[in-house]
Protein backbone atom coordinates (compact mmCIF):
# COMPACT_ATOMS: atom_id res chain seq x y z
CA UNK A 1 0.00 0.00 0.00
CA UNK A 2 1.18 3.76 -0.71
CA UNK A 3 1.37 6.00 2.05
CA UNK A 4 -0.34 9.31 1.96
CA UNK A 5 2.84 11.55 2.06
CA UNK A 6 4.29 9.53 -1.19
CA UNK A 7 0.41 9.83 -2.83
CA UNK A 8 0.16 13.76 -2.48
CA UNK A 9 4.19 14.34 -3.40
CA UNK A 10 4.12 12.28 -6.39
CA UNK A 11 0.77 11.98 -7.54
CA UNK A 12 -1.39 13.91 -9.75
CA UNK A 13 -5.21 12.75 -8.44
CA UNK A 14 -7.52 11.01 -10.44
CA UNK A 15 -10.50 9.78 -9.14
CA UNK A 16 -13.41 7.83 -11.09
CA UNK A 17 -16.28 6.76 -9.31
CA UNK A 18 -17.67 4.19 -10.70
CA UNK A 19 -20.76 4.28 -9.23
CA UNK A 20 -22.20 0.57 -10.23
CA UNK A 21 -22.12 -0.81 -6.98
CA UNK A 22 -24.45 -3.83 -8.02
CA UNK A 23 -22.64 -4.62 -11.27
CA UNK A 24 -19.56 -5.33 -9.11
CA UNK A 25 -21.38 -7.06 -6.05
CA UNK A 26 -21.76 -9.75 -8.50
CA UNK A 27 -18.90 -11.16 -7.61
CA UNK A 28 -18.80 -12.94 -4.64
CA UNK A 29 -16.70 -11.48 -2.12
CA UNK A 30 -15.71 -7.89 -3.49
CA UNK A 31 -16.78 -4.66 -2.44
CA UNK A 32 -20.52 -4.07 -2.09
CA UNK A 33 -20.04 -0.11 -2.43
CA UNK A 34 -18.90 2.00 -4.83
CA UNK A 35 -15.48 0.74 -6.67
CA UNK A 36 -12.62 3.27 -7.58
CA UNK A 37 -9.62 3.97 -9.68
CA UNK A 38 -6.48 6.27 -9.59
CA UNK A 39 -3.79 6.19 -11.73
CA UNK A 40 -0.77 7.92 -10.30
CA UNK A 41 2.26 8.47 -12.10
CA UNK A 42 5.18 8.61 -9.26
CA UNK A 43 8.20 9.81 -11.04
CA UNK A 44 9.54 9.26 -14.59
CA UNK A 45 13.26 9.90 -15.32
CA UNK A 46 14.76 9.89 -18.54
CA UNK A 47 17.91 7.70 -18.81
CA UNK A 48 21.43 7.83 -20.44
CA UNK A 49 20.53 5.81 -23.37
CA UNK A 50 17.75 7.90 -23.94
CA UNK A 51 14.97 5.63 -22.60
CA UNK A 52 12.23 6.65 -20.65
CA UNK A 53 11.78 4.57 -17.12
CA UNK A 54 8.22 5.87 -15.13
CA UNK A 55 7.36 4.26 -11.80
CA UNK A 56 3.63 4.13 -11.52
CA UNK A 57 0.34 2.93 -9.60
CA UNK A 58 -3.46 2.00 -9.82
CA UNK A 59 -5.04 2.77 -6.45
CA UNK A 60 -8.61 2.56 -4.69
CA UNK A 61 -8.75 6.44 -3.68
CA UNK A 62 -10.74 5.89 -1.02
CA UNK A 63 -8.51 3.38 0.90
CA UNK A 64 -4.77 4.18 -0.93
CA UNK A 65 -4.82 0.34 -1.62
CA UNK A 66 -2.78 -0.61 -5.11
CA UNK A 67 -4.71 -3.04 -7.24
CA UNK A 68 -2.63 -5.95 -8.47
CA UNK A 69 -3.03 -5.38 -12.03
CA UNK A 70 -1.08 -8.61 -13.08
CA UNK A 71 -3.69 -10.35 -11.50
CA UNK A 72 -6.97 -8.39 -10.77
CA UNK A 73 -9.64 -9.42 -12.71
CA UNK A 74 -10.43 -5.20 -14.19
CA UNK A 75 -6.45 -5.65 -15.78
CA UNK A 76 -6.35 -8.82 -17.42
CA UNK A 77 -9.07 -9.29 -19.92
CA UNK A 78 -6.19 -8.14 -22.38
CA UNK A 79 -7.19 -10.13 -25.14
CA UNK A 80 -10.33 -8.86 -25.38
CA UNK A 81 -9.66 -5.31 -25.07
CA UNK A 82 -11.66 -4.49 -22.10
CA UNK A 83 -8.73 -3.79 -20.25
CA UNK A 84 -6.17 -1.46 -21.33
CA UNK A 85 -3.38 0.90 -19.56
CA UNK A 86 -0.65 3.01 -22.03
CA UNK A 87 2.28 4.83 -21.43
CA UNK A 88 2.56 7.40 -24.43
CA UNK A 89 6.06 9.18 -24.58
CA UNK A 90 5.69 12.40 -26.31
CA UNK A 91 7.89 15.64 -27.24
CA UNK A 92 8.21 18.76 -26.71
CA UNK A 93 5.68 20.87 -24.84
CA UNK A 94 6.29 24.16 -26.56
CA UNK A 95 3.75 22.60 -29.47
CA UNK A 96 4.04 18.01 -29.69
CA UNK A 97 5.43 17.00 -32.83
CA UNK A 98 6.86 13.72 -31.49
CA UNK A 99 8.97 14.04 -34.90
CA UNK A 100 11.14 10.34 -35.09
CA UNK A 101 8.52 8.44 -33.25
CA UNK A 102 8.25 5.73 -35.67
CA UNK A 103 4.28 5.83 -35.48
CA UNK A 104 4.12 5.49 -39.43
CA UNK A 105 5.45 2.45 -38.99
CA UNK A 106 3.08 1.03 -36.31
CA UNK A 107 2.46 -3.22 -37.06
CA UNK A 108 -1.09 -2.28 -34.90
CA UNK A 109 -1.57 0.41 -38.06
CA UNK A 110 0.02 3.51 -39.32
CA UNK A 111 -0.39 6.95 -37.35
CA UNK A 112 0.71 10.34 -38.45
CA UNK A 113 2.70 12.19 -35.23
CA UNK A 114 1.84 10.01 -32.45
CA UNK A 115 3.82 9.54 -29.37
CA UNK A 116 5.87 6.61 -28.22
CA UNK A 117 2.86 3.71 -27.03
CA UNK A 118 4.41 1.63 -24.21
CA UNK A 119 1.79 -1.36 -22.92
CA UNK A 120 1.75 -1.14 -19.28
CA UNK A 121 -0.09 -4.00 -18.40
CA UNK A 122 2.12 -6.41 -20.30
CA UNK A 123 5.55 -5.13 -19.97
CA UNK A 124 5.65 -3.38 -16.70
CA UNK A 125 7.45 -4.70 -13.97
CA UNK A 126 5.77 -5.08 -10.11
CA UNK A 127 8.55 -3.34 -7.40
CA UNK A 128 6.69 -5.45 -4.74
CA UNK A 129 5.44 -2.34 -2.97
CA UNK A 130 2.23 -1.82 -5.25
CA UNK A 131 4.21 -0.15 -8.08
CA UNK A 132 5.67 -0.64 -10.96
CA UNK A 133 7.93 0.03 -13.72
CA UNK A 134 7.54 0.66 -17.01
CA UNK A 135 10.38 1.27 -19.78
CA UNK A 136 10.28 3.01 -23.11
CA UNK A 137 12.19 2.42 -26.18
CA UNK A 138 14.91 5.00 -26.42
CA UNK A 139 13.97 8.53 -27.93
CA UNK A 140 14.73 9.42 -31.43
CA UNK A 141 17.67 12.55 -31.38
CA UNK A 142 14.99 14.76 -32.76
CA UNK A 143 13.48 14.14 -29.15
CA UNK A 144 14.53 17.81 -27.82
CA UNK A 145 13.03 20.13 -24.72
CA UNK A 146 10.47 18.94 -22.70
CA UNK A 147 8.80 15.73 -23.01
CA UNK A 148 5.97 13.94 -21.26
CA UNK A 149 5.00 10.53 -20.00
CA UNK A 150 0.75 10.09 -19.97
CA UNK A 151 -1.14 6.85 -18.45
CA UNK A 152 -4.18 6.23 -20.41
CA UNK A 153 -6.79 3.39 -20.69
CA UNK A 154 -9.68 1.60 -19.09
CA UNK A 155 -9.85 -1.22 -16.18
CA UNK A 156 -12.64 -3.80 -17.05
CA UNK A 157 -15.93 -4.36 -14.67
CA UNK A 158 -18.54 -7.21 -15.02
CA UNK A 159 -21.29 -7.13 -17.09
CA UNK A 160 -24.83 -7.12 -14.80
CA UNK A 161 -25.81 -9.43 -16.93
CA UNK A 162 -23.17 -11.91 -17.60
CA UNK A 163 -20.98 -10.99 -14.75
CA UNK A 164 -18.15 -11.27 -18.19
CA UNK A 165 -15.64 -8.70 -17.47
CA UNK A 166 -16.67 -6.97 -20.65
CA UNK A 167 -17.22 -2.97 -19.60
CA UNK A 168 -14.72 -0.52 -20.16
CA UNK A 169 -14.84 1.82 -17.23
CA UNK A 170 -13.64 5.25 -17.65
CA UNK A 171 -10.62 6.59 -15.35
CA UNK A 172 -9.29 9.99 -15.84
CA UNK A 173 -5.77 10.01 -17.59
CA UNK A 174 -2.79 11.52 -16.05
CA UNK A 175 0.90 12.94 -16.85
CA UNK A 176 3.98 14.16 -15.96
CA UNK A 177 7.06 16.51 -18.01
CA UNK A 178 10.63 15.75 -17.45
CA UNK A 179 13.18 16.91 -19.62
CA UNK A 180 15.13 16.15 -22.13
CA UNK A 181 17.34 19.09 -22.33
CA UNK A 182 17.30 21.80 -20.58
CA UNK A 183 14.76 22.48 -17.79
CA UNK A 184 11.55 21.23 -17.81
CA UNK A 185 8.64 24.00 -19.48
CA UNK A 186 4.98 22.84 -18.75
CA UNK A 187 2.63 22.79 -22.15
CA UNK A 188 0.37 25.61 -22.12
CA UNK A 189 -2.94 25.32 -20.76
CA UNK A 190 -5.69 27.00 -22.81
CA UNK A 191 -8.93 25.25 -21.67
CA UNK A 192 -10.23 23.95 -18.29
CA UNK A 193 -11.56 20.53 -18.38
CA UNK A 194 -14.38 21.39 -15.59
CA UNK A 195 -16.22 23.83 -18.09
CA UNK A 196 -15.84 20.56 -21.00
CA UNK A 197 -17.34 18.38 -18.27
CA UNK A 198 -20.68 21.31 -17.96
CA UNK A 199 -21.47 19.79 -21.13
CA UNK A 200 -19.91 16.55 -21.81
CA UNK A 201 -20.35 14.90 -18.10
CA UNK A 202 -17.45 12.41 -17.96
CA UNK A 203 -15.34 13.46 -20.65
CA UNK A 204 -13.95 10.25 -22.22
CA UNK A 205 -13.35 9.30 -26.08
CA UNK A 206 -11.57 6.72 -28.20
CA UNK A 207 -13.29 3.83 -26.46
CA UNK A 208 -13.28 5.33 -22.80
CA UNK A 209 -9.37 5.01 -23.22
CA UNK A 210 -8.65 8.82 -23.30
CA UNK A 211 -10.99 10.92 -20.22
CA UNK A 212 -11.19 14.09 -18.76
CA UNK A 213 -7.48 15.25 -19.54
CA UNK A 214 -6.97 17.84 -22.16
CA UNK A 215 -3.31 18.21 -22.03
CA UNK A 216 -3.63 14.26 -22.56
CA UNK A 217 -5.42 14.79 -25.84
CA UNK A 218 -3.21 17.21 -26.84
CA UNK A 219 -0.31 14.88 -27.55
CA UNK A 220 -1.62 12.86 -30.33
CA UNK A 221 -3.90 15.50 -31.41
CA UNK A 222 -0.74 17.97 -32.30
CA UNK A 223 -0.35 20.51 -35.35
CA UNK A 224 1.23 17.69 -37.40
CA UNK A 225 -1.23 15.01 -36.73
CA UNK A 226 -3.86 14.49 -39.51
CA UNK A 227 -6.36 11.30 -40.48
CA UNK A 228 -4.36 10.57 -43.52
CA UNK A 229 -3.67 6.67 -41.85
CA UNK A 230 -7.44 6.39 -42.42
CA UNK A 231 -7.88 7.78 -45.59
CA UNK A 232 -8.19 5.86 -48.85
CA UNK A 233 -7.90 6.63 -52.72
CA UNK A 234 -10.91 9.40 -53.45
CA UNK A 235 -11.53 10.28 -50.01
CA UNK A 236 -10.29 13.57 -50.64
CA UNK A 237 -7.92 15.85 -48.80
CA UNK A 238 -6.88 15.04 -45.27
CA UNK A 239 -7.80 16.41 -42.48
CA UNK A 240 -6.39 17.77 -39.43
CA UNK A 241 -6.23 16.28 -36.08
CA UNK A 242 -4.70 19.18 -34.70
CA UNK A 243 -6.69 20.14 -31.66
CA UNK A 244 -6.52 24.23 -32.24
CA UNK A 245 -8.34 23.50 -35.79
CA UNK A 246 -10.51 20.28 -34.86
CA UNK A 247 -12.39 21.50 -31.79
CA UNK A 248 -12.96 24.44 -33.07
CA UNK A 249 -13.92 22.95 -36.03
CA UNK A 250 -16.35 20.70 -34.19
CA UNK A 251 -18.27 23.46 -32.04
CA UNK A 252 -18.45 25.94 -34.88
CA UNK A 253 -20.36 23.85 -37.21
CA UNK A 254 -22.96 26.84 -36.62
CA UNK A 255 -20.07 28.78 -38.84
CA UNK A 256 -19.08 26.75 -41.03
CA UNK A 257 -19.84 26.93 -44.58
CA UNK A 258 -18.33 22.99 -45.27
CA UNK A 259 -18.91 20.06 -43.55
CA UNK A 260 -15.82 18.75 -41.21
CA UNK A 261 -15.01 15.21 -41.63
CA UNK A 262 -12.52 13.16 -40.38
CA UNK A 263 -11.55 9.80 -41.59
CA UNK A 264 -10.93 7.04 -38.61
CA UNK A 265 -9.95 3.65 -37.92
CA UNK A 266 -11.79 1.18 -39.87
CA UNK A 267 -12.53 3.97 -42.47
CA UNK A 268 -15.28 5.29 -39.75
CA UNK A 269 -16.54 8.52 -41.09
CA UNK A 270 -17.17 11.15 -38.86
CA UNK A 271 -19.42 14.21 -40.08
CA UNK A 272 -19.43 16.51 -37.39
CA UNK A 273 -22.15 19.14 -39.65
CA UNK A 274 -24.45 17.77 -36.96
CA UNK A 275 -23.17 19.03 -33.67
CA UNK A 276 -24.60 21.68 -32.43
CA UNK A 277 -22.67 23.67 -29.67
CA UNK A 278 -25.12 24.82 -26.66
CA UNK A 279 -23.54 27.91 -26.41
CA UNK A 280 -22.97 31.20 -28.92
CA UNK A 281 -20.07 29.77 -30.26
CA UNK A 282 -18.49 33.81 -30.43
CA UNK A 283 -18.62 32.81 -26.44
CA UNK A 284 -15.21 31.70 -26.27
CA UNK A 285 -15.39 31.62 -22.31
CA UNK A 286 -17.36 28.97 -22.00
CA UNK A 287 -14.68 26.21 -23.12
CA UNK A 288 -11.07 28.78 -22.48
CA UNK A 289 -9.62 29.85 -19.32
CA UNK A 290 -9.60 33.60 -18.84
CA UNK A 291 -7.15 35.79 -21.52
CA UNK A 292 -6.18 32.33 -23.35
CA UNK A 293 -8.02 33.18 -26.38
CA UNK A 294 -6.32 36.29 -27.12
CA UNK A 295 -3.77 36.98 -30.14
CA UNK A 296 -1.27 37.04 -31.43
CA UNK A 297 -0.67 33.46 -30.65
CA UNK A 298 2.94 32.81 -29.10
CA UNK A 299 5.95 32.14 -31.70
CA UNK A 300 5.96 28.64 -30.56
CA UNK A 301 2.86 27.79 -31.87
CA UNK A 302 3.04 25.60 -34.85
CA UNK A 303 1.48 25.44 -37.82
CA UNK A 304 -1.35 23.20 -38.70
CA UNK A 305 -0.75 20.28 -40.88
CA UNK A 306 -3.05 20.18 -44.40
CA UNK A 307 -0.70 17.67 -46.45
CA UNK A 308 1.53 15.26 -45.17
CA UNK A 309 3.19 13.97 -48.82
CA UNK A 310 2.12 10.63 -47.95
CA UNK A 311 0.71 8.40 -50.74
CA UNK A 312 -2.70 6.86 -51.23
CA UNK A 313 -2.75 3.80 -52.49
CA UNK A 314 -4.70 0.65 -52.68
CA UNK A 315 -4.56 -0.68 -48.78
CA UNK A 316 -2.85 1.76 -46.15
CA UNK A 317 -1.30 4.22 -47.44
CA UNK A 318 2.07 4.73 -47.32
CA UNK A 319 2.24 7.78 -43.98
CA UNK A 320 4.89 10.23 -44.74
CA UNK A 321 5.79 11.54 -40.86
CA UNK A 322 8.56 14.00 -41.79
CA UNK A 323 6.94 17.46 -40.79
CA UNK A 324 10.07 19.22 -42.96
CA UNK A 325 7.93 18.58 -46.21
CA UNK A 326 4.63 19.07 -44.93
CA UNK A 327 1.95 22.08 -45.78
CA UNK A 328 0.47 23.99 -43.18
CA UNK A 329 -1.85 26.84 -42.41
CA UNK A 330 -0.62 29.34 -40.67
CA UNK A 331 -1.10 28.99 -36.66
CA UNK A 332 -3.71 31.80 -36.41
CA UNK A 333 -5.73 31.69 -39.62
CA UNK A 334 -5.65 27.79 -38.34
CA UNK A 335 -7.60 28.98 -35.38
CA UNK A 336 -10.07 31.37 -37.34
CA UNK A 337 -10.24 29.20 -40.50
CA UNK A 338 -11.56 26.55 -38.31
CA UNK A 339 -14.66 28.33 -38.12
CA UNK A 340 -14.11 31.01 -40.68
CA UNK A 341 -13.90 28.71 -43.36
CA UNK A 342 -15.53 30.12 -46.34
CA UNK A 343 -13.19 31.14 -49.25
CA UNK A 344 -14.02 35.53 -48.49
CA UNK A 345 -12.49 34.62 -45.53
CA UNK A 346 -9.59 32.89 -46.58
CA UNK A 347 -8.91 35.68 -48.92
CA UNK A 348 -8.99 38.00 -46.14
CA UNK A 349 -6.66 36.34 -44.09
CA UNK A 350 -4.52 35.52 -46.65
CA UNK A 351 -4.27 39.30 -47.56
CA UNK A 352 -3.33 39.91 -43.92
CA UNK A 353 -0.35 37.31 -44.51
CA UNK A 354 -1.92 34.10 -43.62
CA UNK A 355 -0.86 30.81 -45.61
CA UNK A 356 -2.88 27.84 -46.13
CA UNK A 357 0.21 25.94 -48.02
CA UNK A 358 3.54 27.31 -45.46
CA UNK A 359 6.45 25.14 -44.60
CA UNK A 360 6.79 25.04 -41.20
CA UNK A 361 10.43 26.58 -41.53
CA UNK A 362 9.10 29.62 -43.40
CA UNK A 363 6.66 29.91 -40.83
CA UNK A 364 9.44 29.98 -38.17
CA UNK A 365 11.81 31.93 -40.02
CA UNK A 366 9.51 34.94 -40.86
CA UNK A 367 9.37 34.55 -44.60
CA UNK A 368 5.63 33.84 -43.94
CA UNK A 369 3.62 36.28 -41.43
CA UNK A 370 0.35 36.39 -40.38
CA UNK A 371 -0.33 39.66 -38.97
CA UNK A 372 -4.00 38.90 -37.44
CA UNK A 373 -2.70 40.70 -34.65
CA UNK A 374 -2.99 44.25 -36.04
CA UNK A 375 -6.45 44.07 -36.03
CA UNK A 376 -7.54 41.39 -33.75
CA UNK A 377 -4.79 41.58 -31.30
CA UNK A 378 -5.49 42.63 -27.47
CA UNK A 379 -6.43 46.49 -27.49
CA UNK A 380 -7.27 46.77 -30.81
CA UNK A 381 -10.21 48.05 -32.72
CA UNK A 382 -11.42 44.22 -33.68
CA UNK A 383 -9.68 42.40 -30.29
CA UNK A 384 -10.60 38.76 -30.75
CA UNK A 385 -12.02 39.28 -26.87
CA UNK A 386 -14.24 42.02 -27.93
CA UNK A 387 -15.85 40.91 -31.20
CA UNK A 388 -16.16 37.21 -29.40
CA UNK A 389 -17.46 38.38 -26.33
CA UNK A 390 -21.06 37.55 -25.08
Amino acid sequence: MLTGSDMRLHTRAIVTNFALASVWSAAPGWAQTQVRFQYNLHSVVLNADRTVTARFSVTDPGSGQAYDIKSHPAFTQIASGASRLFMQVGWNTLDYNNTGSGSELLRSGAGAALPIGVDALLLSVPNGDGTYTLRSPALPAQATGTGVSALEGHPAAPDPATGAFTVRVPVKSIYRYFAITGQVVARRQVVDVAKCKNCHGTLTLHGNNRTDEPLVCVICHNPNATDIPYRQIGDGPESPLDFKYMVHAIHGTKRRQTPFVIIGRGHSINDFSDVRFPAEPSDCTVCHLPGTNALPLGSNVLGTTIVTQSTLRDGPPIVNNDPADDLNITPMAAVCSACHDSADNRRHMESRGASFAALQQQIASGVVRERCGDCHGKGKEKDVLRVHHH
